[in-house]
């Protein structure tokens, strides 16, 4: 049981840390497009993305295409997609 809970420690870790490392990453690019004036547009385009799902030995098991949209936006410098 004691290994259990070290896991599931170390889990909760790495979960609370991506969590972290996605909002920073969200409010990086919030400020940055703020900075640069940017504008969104009508233009809208869908992406293909790739995703992966891990077994419990960290091998890919099995891939999952699924669909993103993005909106094009206007800035000082260059069009952006995000």
């Amino acid at each position: 049981m004691k290994l259990f809970y070290g896991v599931s420690a170390v889990m909760l870790l790495l979960i609370g840390a991506l969590i972290v490392m996605v909002l920073h990453d969200d409010a990086h690019t919030q400020r940055e497009m703020a900075e640069q004036h940017c504008v969104q547009t009508q233009t809208i385009r869908v992406v293909p993305v790739v995703q992966y799902v891990y077994d419990a030995k960290g091998l890919v098991a099995s891939t999952v295409l699924s669909y993103v949209s993005q909106h094009l936006y206007t800035c000082d410098e260059q069009e952006r997609w995000y």
